[in-house]
């Protein structure tokens, strides 16, 4: 059986993903072009914890910060 803590942390990725997803169409709406963000882009095979938590925790910034400047962008 998985470790509890992995299965917890893959959900989150999975998250992220979306949220990664539903900002490239964001994008795509507002520019009419294509966006991929692989930054976000987890390896499925790691069984390390801490990994997963330090690529978590990346996507996460790099997230609120594209979100930021979609903002500001959509205002004006």
């Amino acid at each position: 059986m998985e470790d509890p803590m992995l299965e917890v942390l893959d959900e989150e990725m999975r998250y992220y993903e979306e949220k990664l997803n539903d900002l490239a169409a964001r994008l795509k709406d507002l520019t009419g072009a294509e966006f991929e963000f692989g930054f976000c882009r987890f390896n499925p095979n790691s069984d390390d914890v801490e990994e997963k938590v330090e690529e978590i925790k990346r996507c996460k910034a790099e997230i609120k910060r594209l979100l930021a400047k979609l903002s500001e962008y959509e205002k004006t």
